[in-house]
Order: structure tokens, then sequence, then C-alpha cells
């Protein structure tokens, strides 16, 4: 199965579009990260996440992904990935302007309770506005 990370990502949603339009293993990424658009601070912004994905530059789509980042200002865009080991945290750009946290928990529902399930998205992107 490969190792999984769980990646949040913040991009000017222009830029992204652009992207998108040229590549269509960028645009296949992209659908299977749910983009969610919204309005920071008047730019529009695509936030892409995905709780256990192949974080890899050597596939087609997370590189071109990962060069547009690269081709940013840290300003623009956000990146945070969780790899499966507990040390294993990168972050890229400034997350924390694009209302994105770190969040490491853990969680247990007692017996008799019943399960409640969060959409990481809305968590992602809480106080954007």
């Amino acid at each position: 199965m490969g190792y999984r990370s769980t990646v949040g990502i913040a991009l000017p949603t222009e830029k992204l579009n652009e992207l998108i339009a040229n590549n269509d293993r960028v645009a296949e990424l992209v659908n299977v990260m749910e983009p969610l658009e919204e309005t920071v601070n008047g730019d529009k912004i695509t936030f892409l996440y995905h709780d256990a994905i192949k974080w890899d530059t050597a596939y087609e789509g997370v590189r071109e992904l990962d060069d547009l980042m690269c081709s940013l200002d840290d300003d623009q865009y956000g990146f945070i990935r969780i790899g499966e080991e507990s040390s294993d945290i990168e972050t890229q750009g400034t997350p924390w302007d694009f209302a994105m946290e770190l969040n490491i928990d853990i969680s247990f529902t007692p017996a008799g309770f019943p399960v409640v399930k969060s959409n990481p998205q809305l968590r992602l992107i809480a106080g954007a506005a």
C-alpha cells in the first residue's frame, strides 16, 4: 500500500486553475483532494485536503503541485503534511495565514455513545472568511 500522508494545501485559485487546464494528472489529483474554494482576505483560495495520500514528488501531479508552490511567495500559499511517523511533519508557505491548523490528537468514544465523524475540510478551514 505504501507510505501515506495527510495533506492540506491552500493555493490561489487562479494559479491552480491555470495548472489544471494544462495538466490532466493535476486535475485528477485535485479532484481526489476534494477542492473547496473560499475567499480569504479578498483573494480566491482553493483548499485541498486528503487524509491518506501518497505525497511523493516522484508522482506526476504531486510534482507539478509542488512546483507551483515553490514558484509562489511564502505568503501566497499554505501547506501542511503529516506522515505516518510521529516526527514526519512538514509545513511550507504560511498555512496559518489561511486559517490552517496542525492538530495531532487522540480521541475515543466510550461504549454506548454514538460515533461522531467530523468533516476534516471544515476543520482545515475553520475561521477562514
